[in-house]
């Protein structure tokens, strides 16, 4: 919702046509049109934005990158991220982000920040987590992968469960938290990042010897994957 100075909160719907002016990562101004609004064909309670940007005075161009369904669309989310990369909650400040990223697929996995788990916990660890899982951010916030990998991801609060137990042609990635992995057993793109660059950039990694899921969750690990393990230099 949006309150626009006179008392009234105008919703989503009520926006469409609406341009907001908000700043990108270098803190240059970009205008963003929002062109429409419709519910996820999956999860119907986020409303997804055709969100446009003026590329050029008067052009409007898709902000978003199709994702996994071919949508380019997005959703705002209150909030930030400080200087660790740590999710700071704020209803007085939101960012854009597309169903195509870190940010927005997290939510629609069903770890919204803004909403609390089966138990009544907080889902900012576990959204914080799947930002690096996501990106196969394993050590640091430097993400590893490639757009259209294919992961299957589970969680400690049954919010997300595993797919591909028994299927061969999956094995157990790693285990996470907040700040990164906790153990790897096979890094998700050796083209890009090796196991054995990986345990040499950062060695903590290297503990415990063998990475599964059971260590995983002894190691604190909240949020877990598999993905297709390629051939590699350790």
């Amino acid at each position: 919702m949006l309150d626009p100075g006179n008392g009234a909160l105008l919703k989503s719907v009520d926006l469409v046509g609406a341009v907001l002016v908000v700043t990108n990562d270098d803190g240059a101004p970009l205008r963003i049109k929002i062109a429409g609004v419709r519910p996820h064909p999956r999860v119907p309670d986020i409303l997804l934005h055709d969100f446009r940007i003026e590329s050029a005075p008067g052009i409007w161009t898709p902000l978003c990158s199709p994702d996994a369904l071919g949508l380019r669309m997005g959703f705002p989310i209150p909030g930030g991220w400080d200087e660790q990369n740590r999710f700071i909650a704020n209803e007085d400040r939101l960012f854009v982000t597309c169903t195509s990223g870190a940010q927005g697929k997290c939510v629609v996995f069903g770890y919204d920040p803004w909403k609390l788990g089966p138990n009544g916990e907080s889902l900012i660890p576990i959204y914080e987590a799947c930002q690096r899982m996501v990106r196969a951010a394993y050590c640091n916030n430097q993400g590893t992968t490639k757009d259209g990998t294919e992961i299957d991801y589970f969680d400690s609060l049954g919010i997300a469960r595993d797919e591909t137990t028994g299927d061969p042609a999956f094995a157990f990635e790693a285990g996470w938290e907040p700040q990164g992995a906790v153990c790897v057993a096979h890094t998700r793109r050796p083209e890009v990042l090796s196991m054995a660059a990986l345990l040499a950039a950062c060695p903590r990694l290297a503990i415990p010897p063998v990475c599964s899921e059971a260590t995983a969750v002894r190691a604190g690990a909240i949020l877990f994957n598999r993905s297709r393990p390629v051939p590699q230099n350790r």
